[in-house]
């Protein structure tokens, strides 16, 4: 086994950021949708609309994570 394979590529970790044996510094958020249970059909509509405006507006290396997302 190579030597590379085994070292570790987190330097440090504090919370929800974290930096790689690089220097890259990155967080980690885990995130929950809006609730609609219930609701009448333009709600739901409007709910799923906020959603999909948030993931479009994100930029940069947040658009590699790839998003997954369930709807009824």
């Amino acid at each position: 086994m190579a030597k590379d394979n085994i070292r570790q590529p987190v330097r440090w970790m504090r919370e929800n950021i974290f930096v790689t044996r690089d220097g890259v510094a990155y967080g980690i958020w885990k995130l929950e949708g809006q609730a609609y249970g219930l609701g009448t059909i333009a709600q739901k509509e409007s709910v799923r609309a906020k959603h999909q405006d948030f993931f479009q507006a994100l930029t940069g290396e947040a658009t590699l994570l790839g998003l997954v997302t369930t709807s009824s």
